[in-house]
């Protein structure tokens, strides 16, 4: 009888859906893995490397929201419980979040699924802190693409892709995260960070391509529950020292964790107003490997290392510290560009890349 009386409680808290709130934990990480623009991510194995049975999630909570390049291969998935696989799933339809038609498939481009996500996600398991990991293709300010993770079939258009504004506008709307990652192409950009102003302390982004499997998650699960006292500093270091480890040679793993106050500070400064509207720039003169027709590094066009050099993170195993700005192609310049809070801020030099 006591038998039976188990596998019932077992069984209830597997299949319940997310209706009643957790109690308080040191952290909520969400991921949210969208690779519905083609199937050379495989992001299923991201998230079966989220779910190993030796994860034990007491005081720090994951959340999975997960959409794959199959017709209805939407999910979401907490991992609340030591219990058989680890992790509750949490019927679609039981949530805000957006669907495109009634076969359980998600518009991961669509804001109001990236906002109603983490609402329901801080109102239902409540944290100290946030982190909120992006899994996908990444456009940044590449070319005519619109800056973000192009997630959906229609990459080359607005509708297919959920800008960086429309991400800070979703994390705006929710008070904030502790640490951003994009584990995607490209985001490594002063736009990028400066839009998350006061709505983040911490992003982990790449000014250049990443390898095609991402980062190592097992790995990351294991490093942060191996630490005490985890903060989001430690979070995103830890993060980006498992990501070099997984690739070795940092030209191969090019992450760089941004401290997005401090580069905000420097962005807004008169002394960076006049580096970006004055340099002297000479693409035959380039000292790094990943300036491009649309991009530069600023360490390339600028004096600004020595106050940089406070804003992004070293990573213990690496040397290179880089972060880009649009530099496009003129007959590829991107309108939505000037909806971005840097464009905003310095409308001179909106006029320097479109004349």
């Amino acid at each position: 009888m006591k038998k039976i009386v188990i596998i019932f409680f077992i069984s209830l808290i597997l299949s319940c859906d997310m209706n009643l709130t957790y109690n308080l934990a040191d952290w909520t990480i969400m991921f949210y893995l969208a690779d519905d623009h083609t199937q050379t991510l495989n992001l299923n194995n991201d998230f079966l490397e989220l779910v190993k049975k030796e994860v034990n999630t007491s005081n720090i909570r994951i959340s999975i929201l997960y959409d794959g390049p199959k017709n209805g291969d939407s999910s979401l998935k907490l991992l609340d419980s030591p219990f058989i696989n680890n992790y509750r799933v949490i019927p679609l339809a039981n949530t805000d979040l957006e669907t495109v038609n009634n076969n359980n498939e998600l518009d991961m481009s669509n804001e109001n699924t990236l906002t109603n996500y983490i609402k329901l996600v801080k109102s239902r398991a409540p944290a100290k802190n946030y982190a909120l990991f992006f899994g996908s293709h990444g456009t940044g300010y590449v070319s005519n693409f619109p800056g973000g993770l192009a997630v959906e079939d229609d990459i080359d258009t607005d509708s297919g892709v959920l800008t960086t504004i429309e991400i800070a506008k979703a994390v705006n709307l929710n008070n904030g995260i502790d640490l951003i990652t994009f584990d995607a192409c490209y985001l490594g950009n002063i736009e990028t960070v400066y839009e998350f102003k006061g709505i983040a302390d911490y992003i982990i982004a790449s000014p250049e391509v990443i390898p095609g499997p991402g980062n190592d998650y097992e790995g990351f699960i294991k490093s942060a529950y191996s630490i005490n006292d985890l903060t989001p500093l430690l979070l995103g270091t830890s993060t980006l020292e498992v990501y070099f480890k997984a690739y070795q040679l940092p030209t191969n793993s090019l992450q760089q964790l941004y401290d997005v106050n401090k580069i905000a500070q420097i962005v807004e400064s008169d002394y960076f107003k006049n580096e970006l509207l004055y340099f002297k720039y000479n693409k035959n003169s380039s000292t790094t490997t990943f300036n491009s027709d649309d991009y530069s590094d600023i360490y390339d066009i600028s004096n600004l290392d020595s106050n940089l050099d406070t804003a992004i993170i070293k990573p213990i195993n690496g040397i290179y510290k880089w972060i880009s700005i649009y530099l496009p192609d003129r007959k590829y310049y991107n309108p939505l560009y000037e909806k971005t809070k840097f464009a905003q801020l310095y409308p001179e030099w909106v006029n320097i890349i479109t004349n």
